[in-house]
């Protein structure tokens, strides 16, 4: 998700439009001239263009969004089942391995690691790929041998991974306190 202030600059905007289309991104607002009406007819192309925008949280998109006349279509996308979970994840190893041109993983044990990634989504799963190397690497950084990440790293990192995603959601819904 991105966040920008413009300030008026046309160029910044036109770009980051364009790319957004080129990407099909979502564009959740425009806080511009072009909601107005008055914006230069470029930006009427881009903004006019179908682009689809996506939450992981339907419960969390505003209801002016979803008002006749602006969200089409909403397609609701279930959560990856474990067997799902288990190809996202093997895809991520073996992609990040071939990057890295060495074994990064030991073999995963997945009657461990599945049953704990329930209501995961594949970008969550990503992230807690991404966080188990980052784990390896602080420990090599630290003088540690770090070796390559285990079923126990995968499990510690998921484990985090849900506690943090905890805290969000209760930050979200107003009952952290």
């Amino acid at each position: 998700m991105n966040s920008r202030w413009y300030c008026n600059r046309t160029a910044d905007i036109r770009h980051d439009l364009l790319v957004a289309a080129l990407l099909s991104c979502c564009i959740c607002g425009l806080a511009t001239r072009a909601i107005a009406g008055d914006a230069p007819p470029w930006m009427h192309a881009v903004v006019n263009a179908p682009l689809p925008a996506h939450d992981d949280k339907t419960d969390a998109v505003d209801s002016a969004l979803v008002a006749p006349g602006r969200l089409d279509h909403l397609v609701e996308v279930a959560l990856p089942e474990p067997p799902e979970q288990r190809e996202i994840l093997e895809l991520i190893r073996a992609r990040t391995e071939k990057q890295a041109g060495r074994q990064l993983f030991e073999p995963v044990d997945y009657q461990k690691v599945l049953p704990t990634m329930g209501g995961l989504s594949g970008a969550d799963i990503s992230d807690i790929l991404r966080r188990a190397l980052e784990a390896k690497v602080h420990q090599a950084a630290g003088g540690v041998a770090a070796g390559i990440v285990s079923t126990q790293d995968l499990l510690d990192s998921i484990d985090a991974y849900k506690r943090v995603r905890g805290v969000v959601e209760k930050i979200r819904y107003g009952q952290y306190l």
